[in-house]
């Protein structure tokens, strides 16, 4: 489990995340939390800076996990393009800080 609370926002971290068997490495930054109505966080907005596939996990996009992150989760990544700028994606895996 990941705990995003005792990270420094900008913090460079090296992630893993696994799905289907196919792994995925890459390198994110803490950039926000996002809170509840009584001012406790509870998503961490995670920016991905490097990627081993940019068509998954694109470069630029931010996940959005919990501030306590299983080992197995079910995901949301906000990756905009220029005809999308609005675009979310459903991602999932099993995700481990290297």
């Amino acid at each position: 489990m990941i705990d995003w609370s005792i990270y420094k926002f900008n913090q460079e971290l090296s992630m893993t995340i696994v799905d289907d068997n196919i792994k995925y490495d890459l390198t994110v930054k803490l950039i926000e939390y996002e809170y509840s109505l009584h001012r406790h966080p509870v998503i961490a907005d995670v920016k991905i800076i490097e990627s081993t596939d940019v068509d998954m996990f694109p470069i630029q996009g931010v996940m959005r996990l919990p501030m306590e992150t299983k080992d197995s989760i079910n995901f949301l990544l906000y990756a905009p393009t220029d005809m999308a700028p609005a675009r979310e994606l459903q991602r999932k895996g099993s995700i481990k800080l290297n």
